[in-house]
């Protein structure tokens, strides 16, 4: 089974992609979230977990849709439970 700190690795990673993609910096979203710097930071550098809430307010402001990675993440968790 995928073990929690995968997923919260995958999802991060993703996250930053997004951020990436977007062209902006950490301080660049933070201030679009309220938040300091050090939230974005923490977070990326898996110092910090996301509640779910803060997951998603991050990919609001990422203007990306979450459904598709979680739908992602929740098969290969069907799958490697069927193994």
């Amino acid at each position: 089974m995928m073990d929690y700190q995968n997923i919260q690795r995958k999802l991060i990673d993703w996250l930053v992609l997004h951020r990436n993609l977007k062209g902006l910096t950490q301080t660049q979203l933070s201030k679009l979230l309220g938040k300091n710097q050090s939230f974005v930071s923490k977070y990326e550098n898996c110092e910090r977990h996301l509640i779910v809430t803060e997951f998603l307010e991050i990919c609001v402001a990422l203007e990306c849709d979450p459904i598709v990675e979680l739908q992602g993440i929740i098969n290969d968790i069907k799958v490697r439970r069927s193994n």
